[in-house]
């Protein structure tokens, strides 16, 4: 093997490596490159480099194609792999932020300097403004960049990516992993205490959104799985609740189900009295309804009722949880209402996911073991529930040394 360099343009030098004769085919095979360099030193530095990875079988061929070129590919293989949501949201990072930036870079020109670069310029003006219109709300002291979540977010979507790149043999090696990562402190998980919980569903009995939010803080059950249940997964006899699928919605696709997001989040919940008599009074409401336009219908109808007609009064979904039509709950629509809700009730900082966590700390304080709440949240290991509510709170905590006291002889300290 021998190498050599070569001026063949102005603003560039062109290394050649002679690698002898195929042995299988005879011919004589080069490796060509050029860079655009400003002295015959510095190409012969890179000639040397090039020497170095052949022999010791590190080489990876030169290619011109862009980062996000290379992500466009990436994803496109990736897409089989990851949930309709997941690579709805990979791709909105990435053609939204990601690809302005460092799109037109080389892939294998990408230092982990321009990555950390990216993650600067995220932080000090990376958020998107929106178009201004009729109806646009002006948002107040709104910071110009992006949260440190959303930018440790695409530093995984981006080190992903190049993890791959490097197997491929696209590039020698990951430049995300010499980057000062992203960091963010998690918000301390927030819930609804029992005295507490009780006033917020007595301030919000005749809200619309009353029965999904109701139906959350009962079975833990996440708002996917809510909006997904339908009368079929449902044994009112039996008092049973089976969680088979979630409902979700991507624009340009509309609405569709998915499985569960683990195996054991396939499960079945035992339905709490109150709950079970209030999906009863939906159940008949939800047949009147139906059978009150169906009599419409047929007033205004000459001929026979086809299924399309009947659609066009009531979309048949098979939902527990669903608009007076049948149709589906937006679920935006539903974390937009419930947001405005917290804020009235004092207690902003909740979301609706949050209600999943109350019930898991009412079960909890109510003395159900973390074995049997790994079972009914549907979490795929038992180290899940324990990281996430093995801290309980202070209160039952009190409540339970109360018992201890009271076992050992002792006068608690709490009364």
């Amino acid at each position: 093997m021998r190498g050599w360099v070569e001026k063949r343009y102005e603003t560039s030098w062109t290394i050649v490596i002679d690698l002898g004769k195929d042995k299988v085919t005879g011919e004589r095979k080069r490796i060509t490159e050029s860079y655009k360099v400003d002295t015959k030193d510095e190409a012969d530095g890179i000639l040397v480099d090039r020497m170095y990875e052949i022999k010791h079988k590190k080489y990876i061929k030169r290619d011109n194609s862009t980062f996000g070129e290379y992500l466009d590919k990436w994803l496109k293989f990736r897409q089989s792999k990851l949930a309709p949501k997941t690579y709805a949201s990979y791709h909105n990072e990435i053609e939204r932020h990601i690809k302005p930036v460092l799109g037109t870079v080389p892939l294998q020109d990408l230092e982990a300097m321009h990555l950390q670069e990216y993650y600067y310029k995220m932080e000090t003006e990376g958020r998107i403004k929106p178009k201004e219109g009729k109806g646009t709300k002006k948002k107040k002291d709104v910071s110009p960049g992006l949260s440190q979540r959303t930018i440790n977010y695409h530093h995984r979507i981006m080190s992903a990516a190049l993890k791959q790149a490097v197997k491929w043999k696209k590039i020698p090696y990951n430049p995300a992993q010499h980057v000062d990562i992203p960091t963010f402190e998690k918000k301390e998980m927030a819930f609804l205490r029992r005295d507490e919980l009780d006033k917020f569903l007595t301030k919000i009995r005749e809200h619309m959104d009353y029965a999904v939010i109701y139906t959350a803080v009962m079975t833990g059950m996440r708002q996917g799985e809510v909006l997904g249940l339908r009368w079929q997964d449902v044994d009112l006899d039996y008092g049973m609740i089976n969680v088979r699928q979630q409902l979700q919605y991507l624009p340009g696709e509309g609405y569709f189900y998915k499985t569960p997001k683990s195996k054991k989040s396939v499960r079945s919940i035992p339905m709490q009295l109150p709950l079970n008599k209030m999906f009863r009074e939906i159940k008949k409401a939800q047949e009147e309804y139906r059978q009150k336009e169906l009599e419409k219908l047929q007033d205004k109808s000459l001929g026979e009722i086809t299924p399309e007609d009947l659609k066009a009064v009531y979309n048949d979904w098979d939902l527990v949880l669903c608009q007076l039509n049948g149709k589906p709950w937006d679920a935006g629509n539903i974390t937009n209402r419930f947001k405005e809700l917290v804020i009235d009730f004092g207690r902003p900082e909740l979301r609706f996911h949050d209600l999943r966590h109350t019930f898991a700390a009412l079960a909890i304080a109510a003395g159900i073991s973390m074995e049997k709440l790994q079972r009914l949240m549907g979490h795929e290991s038992i180290t899940t529930t324990i990281d996430m509510y093995g801290h309980i709170p202070v209160d039952t905590l009190s409540e339970e040394m109360k018992k201890l006291s009271q076992y050992l002889g002792f006068d608690a300290l709490t009364k």
